[in-house]
C-alpha cells in the first residue's frame, strides 16, 4: 500500500513537471508570435538591406560576400523567390548540383506565375544532368509560351543530349516553320545529321544557307572545308571556285585556298594564296591575328607540314612587331612540330616583354617538361612566381619537379603555400592539389594526413584516377583495407584496362590479398604493355613470383629491375639486393611460409587462466580472463571475479588510445598511446601486441609484414630451426625462431642502452577451422634493470570470427587516475 502510495505521488509530482514546462513552452510561443507582429516591417527592412548587400557585392565580383549575405537574407525570409532564384545561382557556380537545384525548385513554388523562374529551373536541371526534369519542363513553358523561340533551341539540345537525336531535329523543325531559316538551326542541325552519320543531309543543310543567302562566300568555304576534312579534296575545290567567282578576294577564300594547296602537296601555290591575304590591306590587325589562329588551330588539328608557316608568321611580325600575341602563336606552332628550341626563343620573348603572361610561362614550362628537366622547371616556377605570386599552377609544377628529385619536404612545403591560391570554384585544381600533397605526406611519413589527403582529393573529383591509383597502392603498402584498395584500382582499370601502372597496382593488391595466381597473370600483363622497363614494376613481378614459389624466376626479375635502377643512377638499391640475397639463401621463402601458416582472422575470442607475477621473488596472482580481438580495431582483456565470473577490470587497447577499467575500485585510467610510448623501453605499438597474442611474426609500427619487408630479415638456419632478427632505428633488436614447419616458437625483443629485454614462448599448439596453429600456451617474461615481470595465458578455448560487441563506455561515476597512480600500484604488489 505505501509502495502504491509512493508511486502515485511521484507521478504527480512528475505531472506537474511536465505542466510546468508545456506553460513556459506556450507563454515563448505567444511571446514570440506578439513580438513578431510587431517587428514585421522591421523583419522586411532588414531582408532588403541583406538582399541588396548581396547583389551590390556580386555586382563587383565579392562572391564569397554577396553568397554570405544572401544566405543571411534568406534567414530572416525565407520566402523571397529572388533571393532563392539568386542562391541557385551560387550553387551552381560552387558546383552543388542537389542544393542549386532545390534552391530553384523553391523559388518556382513561391512565385508559381513567375516564367523566369521556370525557366531557370529547366535550365538548372539541364545543367545538372536531369534531362527528364529538364525536357519535360522545357515542354511545358513552350506550350504556354510559343515566342520562347531560343528555349526550343534549348530543347532540342536536351534532346541530344539524352540520346533522341529525331526528336531534337523535329523540335529545330517546327522553330524553322515558325520563326523562319536561321543560320542557328541550320548549322545546328548540320551537327545532328552528322552525329547520325547522315552526311547527305548534314550538306543538305548547309546548301540551304547558300541558296537562302546566295552572295555570302562564307556558306560555300564551310562546305568546301568540310570535305577537305574528309578527304575529298575534289568536292571541296568545287565550293572553293563558286566562292572565287563570288569574291576572290575575300581573305578567307584565300586561307581556304592556302590550305588546300598545302593539302595538294603545291607549297609554292599555298605560300602566294597565304601571303596575299595577310598582305591584304583591307584586313584590320585585329582580323588578321584572328585569320592567323584559325590558320594554326587548323595545323594543330591535322599536324600537316606547312612550308609557308616562317614566311606567313615573319610577314606579320614585320608589320605588327609590338603584338607579342603573334611570338605566342608561333612558339605554339613550332612546338606543334617539335622543334623546342625554336619555340622556347618565342615564349621567351612574350616572357621579357610580359612577364605576367601566365600562358607564355606555362609553355615554357610545358618544354621542360617534355625535356624532362625538372632544375629547369623550378627556375622557371622561381621566376614565373616572382611576377605572378598567386598563380597556384607554378607552385603544382614547382612541387612535382622537386618530388622528381625527392626533395619531398620542400615539395611539401611549396604545395602547402600553392595551396592557398587554389580557387574555391575549382573543384578539379583542388583534387589534383590534394592528390599532391596525399603523395608528399606519404613519402615524409605522415600516413594520417596522406589518407585524409586523398579523400579530400576524391570529394572533389571522384574519378582522379591518379589518386584511385596511389590511394589503393600506398593502402596495399599498408597491408590496410584491401577490399577498398581493390575497389579503387578497379574503377581505374574498368576506365583504362591497357594502363600498365594501373594494371601493376591491381596485380599488387591482388598479391596482397593472397591471390598470386590472377596477380601473376594480371602483372605479366602490365609488363608486356610497357612495363619491361619499370624497375618497381619488374620488382613486383619478383615478389609475386617469389609468391607461388618460383625462386629462380623471381630472382631474374629483381635482378633486371637492380641493372636497371644502377643504370637509371638510382640509390634506392638496398632492398632489392637484400631480396636477391636472401632468396638465394631460401630465407624470404621460409618468412613466407611463415605469413601464410598463421591464423588469418577478423576477430579471436578466447577464454583464458591469466596470471601475472610481479618480481622473481614473488607468488604469481592468477584469474579466469577472457580476450577479444579485433584486428586492426582493437584488443580487450577482460579480468574475471573467481566463482562469481563478474568482470573485476578491463583493459582496452587500440591503435590510438588504451582503456583501464577497474571495476572494484571504482576508477578508470585513459591515455593516448602515443603518449604513453616514453613510459616502455621498447615503445607502445598496438601491432606488436597484437601480433604477440596471435604468434604472428611482425615489423613494429606495420599493420602487416609486407611482401616488400621480406628481405628486411636476417636469417640463420639451424638443424631443427629457423631465426630470424631485424633492428630499428632506435636500436630495438626484434628476434623470431621457428620450427621446421614454420611455427613461431619464441619471439624476442631487447634494447641493450636500455638493458631491457621480452622473451615471448608459445607452446602447445592446437588446429583451428581455418587449419592454422593457435598456441593454447604462451608465456611472457620482461626484464629491466630492477624488475622482473612474468605472465602466463593458458587458453581453454579460442574461436576465430565470432560475432560480438565490445565495451568501450566508461561508468558516469567512476573516478579518473593518472598514470602515476597506475605505476604505484604496479609497485603496491611487488
Amino acid at each position: 500500500m505505501n509502495k502504491i502510495c509512493t508511486n502515485t505521488k511521484a507521478q504527480k509530482h512528475k505531472s506537474t513537471n511536465t505542466l510546468c514546462i508545456l506553460c513556459v513552452w506556450c507563454f515563448c510561443i505567444f511571446a514570440f508570435t506578439s513580438a513578431f507582429a510587431d517587428s514585421t516591417s522591421q523583419t522586411g527592412r532588414k531582408f532588403d538591406y541583406f538582399f541588396m548587400e548581396a547583389m551590390g557585392s556580386k555586382e563587383v565580383e565579392e562572391y564569397s560576400d554577396a553568397f554570405n549575405a544572401l544566405r543571411y537574407a534568406l534567414h530572416i525570409d525565407s520566402t523571397s523567390a529572388a533571393a532563392w532564384a539568386e542562391l541557385s545561382n551560387f550553387y551552381m557556380y560552387l558546383q552543388l548540383d542537389s542544393l542549386a537545384v532545390d534552391a530553384v525548385q523553391k523559388a518556382a513554388r513561391l512565385a508559381p506565375d513567375n516564367l523566369y523562374y521556370k525557366i531557370l529551373l529547366a535550365e538548372t536541371n539541364g545543367e545538372t544532368d536531369n534531362l527528364p526534369e529538364a525536357i519535360a519542363q522545357c515542354e511545358e513553358i513552350i506550350e504556354a509560351h510559343t515566342e520562347q523561340w531560343d528555349l526550343q533551341f534549348y530543347l532540342s539540345e536536351l534532346y541530344f543530349r539524352s540520346g533522341q537525336i529525331n526528336r531534337a531535329i523535329t523540335v529545330l523543325n517546327d522553330l524553322e516553320e515558325s520563326e523562319g531559316m536561321s543560320e542557328g538551326t541550320s548549322m545546328q542541325k548540320h551537327q545532328l545529321y552528322l552525329s547520325m552519320g547522315k552526311q547527305d543531309e548534314a550538306v543538305n543543310e548547309i546548301t540551304r544557307l547558300i541558296a537562302r543567302y546566295p552572295s555570302t562566300v562564307k556558306y560555300r568555304i564551310f562546305i568546301g572545308d568540310f570535305y577537305m576534312e574528309r578527304n575529298e579534296p575534289e568536292k571541296a575545290l568545287e565550293y572553293y571556285e563558286q566562292a572565287r567567282k563570288i569574291n576572290f578576294e575575300d581573305p578567307f577564300y584565300a586561307l581556304a585556298m592556302s590550305l588546300y594547296y598545302e593539302r595538294m602537296g603545291n607549297y609554292e601555290a599555298a605560300t602566294d594564296e597565304i601571303e596575299k591575304t595577310f598582305k591584304n590591306t583591307l584586313l584590320d590587325r585585329e582580323t588578321q591575328i584572328a585569320m592567323l589562329k584559325e590558320y594554326v588551330q587548323k595545323f594543330l588539328l591535322n599536324r600537316r607540314h606547312v612550308k609557308s608557316a616562317d614566311v606567313l608568321f615573319q610577314t606579320l611580325m614585320d608589320k605588327h612587331s609590338e603584338e607579342k600575341e603573334l611570338n605566342m602563336l608561333y612558339g605554339q606552332f613550332l612546338a606543334a612540330q617539335e622543334q623546342w628550341e625554336e619555340a622556347q626563343a618565342q615564349f621567351q620573348i612574350v616572357t621579357e616583354d610580359d612577364p605576367e603572361n601566365i600562358d607564355a610561362w606555362l609553355q615554357l614550362l610545358n618544354i621542360a617538361k617534355r625535356r624532362n628537366n625538372s632544375d629547369e622547371i623550378i627556375r622557371l616556377c622561381k621566376a614565373s612566381q616572382a611576377h605572378l605570386p598567386e598563380v597556384p599552377d607554378f607552385y603544382f609544377y614547382k612541387s612535382s619537379a622537386l618530388y622528381q628529385k625527392k626533395q619531398f619536404k620542400e615539395a611539401l612545403l611549396n604545395m602547402e603555400r600553392g595551396m592557398e591560391y587554389v580557387p574555391d570554384k575549382n573543384r578539379t585544381l583542388l583534387s589534383t592539389f590534394y592528390g599532391r600533397l596525399g603523395d608528399l605526406y606519404y613519402e615524409t611519413g605522415e600516413k594520417q594526413k596522406t589518407y585524409h589527403a586523398y579523400e579530400k582529393a576524391l570529394q572533389y573529383n571522384a574519378n582522379n584516377f591518379l589518386v584511385l591509383n596511389n590511394y589503393a597502392y600506398f593502402l596495399s603498402l599498408d597491408t590496410m583495407q584491401l577490399d577498398k584498395a581493390e575497389s579503387m584500382i578497379d574503377k581505374c582499370m574498368k576506365a583504362y584496362p591497357e594502363n600498365p601502372t594501373y594494371v601493376d597496382t591491381y596485380a599488387w593488391i591482388l598479391f596482397c590479398k593472397g591471390n598470386y595466381s590472377l596477380a601473376k597473370y594480371h602483372i605479366e600483363h602490365a609488363i608486356a604493355n610497357g612495363g619491361a622497363e619499370n624497375p618497381d614494376m619488374l620488382g613486383h613481378y619478383g615478389d609475386i613470383l617469389f609468391g607461388t614459389g618460383d625462386i629462380d624466376k623471381a630472382v631474374q626479375q629483381w635482378e633486371k629491375a637492380l641493372e636497371i635502377k644502377e643504370k637509371n643512377g638510382e640509390t634506392d638499391t638496398a632492398v632489392i639486393r637484400r631480396k636477391i640475397e636472401n632468396a638465394r639463401e631460401n630465407g624470404m621463402h621460409i618468412v613466407f611460409a611463415m605469413l601464410s601458416r598463421s591464423i588469418a582472422y577478423k576477430t579471436i575470442s578466447a577464454n583464458l587462466r591469466f596470471g601475472v607475477k610481479l618480481g622473481a621473488n614473488r607468488k604469481s596472482i592468477t584469474t579466469d580472463a577472457q580476450l577479444r580481438i579485433v584486428k586492426d580495431d582493437m584488443i580487450q582483456l577482460s579480468l574475471r571475479i573467481p566463482i562469481v565470473g563478474t568482470e573485476a577490470a578491463r583493459i582496452n587497447i587500440s591503435p590510438e588510445q588504451i582503456l583501464i577499467i577497474d571495476r572494484i575500485n571504482k576508477v578508470y585510467f585513459t591515455e593516448t598511446t602515443d603518449s604513453l610510448k616514453k613510459y616502455f623501453p621498447f615503445g607502445f605499438d598496438f601491432y606488436a601486441i597484437r601480433s604477440l597474442l596471435t604468434n604472428q611474426l611482425f615489423i613494429a609500427g606495420k599493420r602487416e609484414v609486407a611482401p616488400e619487408d621480406y628481405a628486411a630479415f636476417d636469417c640463420r638456419k639451424e638443424e631443427f630451426s629457423v631465426s630470424f632478427s631485424r633492428q630499428d632505428g632506435r636500436g630495438t633488436v626484434y628476434g623470431f625462431m621457428s620450427d621446421t614447419i614454420h611455427r613461431i616458437l619464441k619471439t624476442e625483443i631487447y634494447n641493450i642502452d636500455k638493458m631491457a629485454d621480452i622473451h615471448w614462448d608459445y607452446a602447445d599448439f592446437k588446429q583451428m577451422s581455418d587449419n592454422s596453429l593457435f598456441p593454447m600456451k604462451m608465456n611472457m617474461t620482461l626484464t629491466l634493470p630492477e624488475n622482473e615481470i612474468t605472465m602466463d595465458l593458458k587458453f581453454s578455448a579460442v574461436h576465430i570470427d565470432d560475432a560480438f560487441e565490445l565495451k568501450t563506455d566508461i561508468p558516469s561515476k567512476y573516478k579518473p587516475i593518472d598514470i602515476n597512480q597506475i605505476i604505484n600500484l604496479i609497485r603496491s604488489f611487488q
